[in-house]
């Protein structure tokens, strides 16, 4: 949890171990990525820019930011600047930064992670490597300074040791592939399981609802077993060290 939280009602020991900035993230857009280093260590995904200092700053923001862990020592060891696409590069045609995501991390060996981008129509996977000359805990982005990382329009240009990254694949060119991408996970050297969320039919907003305030399944009625709110698809791609084409598998 980030340092001055401080919360109640726990019956077991909680540890305050997160900067304090991350007081400041967007609700229900916490860590939706999470990834095992070869060294135990773990790295961890803000989905979206936090909100600082305010939420316009986050909603325009294409900035979001990654801590490794030591489940070891119990703290945060380090913590890196992301930089998301525009949007109209993740998804054609949609306009609001506020859709970007990031969602999944993957450990690809040594110091390197898979890193999706996304909105609910489109998604991009990029590698990035997590060098130590990169990370900015402990610095004055991890403080109220002004402007803060996630107002600057050029992090790099401000100085900001903004992760570099390569393009894997454009998962908006691969056929098959579905809308809301959530999960990714990579088998063998050139191949990539890709999981969607369908939230199960479910829509957002007033029409979720019917008149006596039940939830409506857009979807309509399905039997118990086969109620899942995601699907799985596979695509091959070019990973670093493989050398094999784009395709789509079948759905």
């Amino acid at each position: 949890m980030p340092k001055g939280l401080k919360p109640t009602g726990a019956d077991y020991p909680v540890v305050e171990s997160l900067p304090a900035i991350f007081l400041q993230r967007k609700v229900n857009r916490g860590f939706e990525g999470l990834a095992l280093l070869p060294g135990g260590d773990l790295v961890l995904g803000l989905q979206s820019p936090l909100l600082n200092p305010d939420e316009a700053a986050g909603k325009d923001s294409r900035t979001t930011r990654l801590l490794r862990f030591s489940p070891r020592e119990n703290r945060v060891t380090a913590e890196y600047a992301y930089r998301f696409d525009p949007v109209g590069t993740v998804e054609p045609g949609q306009t609001k930064t506020s859709e970007l995501k990031l969602s999944a991390l993957v450990a690809l060996g040594g110091d390197r992670l898979l890193v999706q981008e996304r909105t609910d129509k489109g998604a991009r996977l990029h590698e990035v490597r997590l060098r130590r000359s990169d990370d900015i805990l402990g610095s004055a982005w991890d403080t109220g300074a002004r402007p803060s990382l996630e107002q600057l329009d050029d992090p790099a240009a401000a100085g900001v040791p903004v992760l570099r990254k390569r393009l894997v694949v454009d998962l908006n060119t691969v056929k098959g592939v579905p809308g809301k991408i959530e999960g990714v996970a990579v088998e063998g050297s050139s191949t990539v399981v890709l999981l969607n969320d369908n939230d199960f039919g479910m829509t957002d907003g007033p029409g979720a609802f019917d008149a006596r305030g039940r939830l409506v399944d857009t979807a309509g009625w399905r039997p118990p077993s086969s109620r899942c709110g995601s699907t799985a698809r596979s695509a091959e791609v070019s990973l670093p060290g493989a050398h094999r084409r784009v395709r789509g598998s079948p759905p």
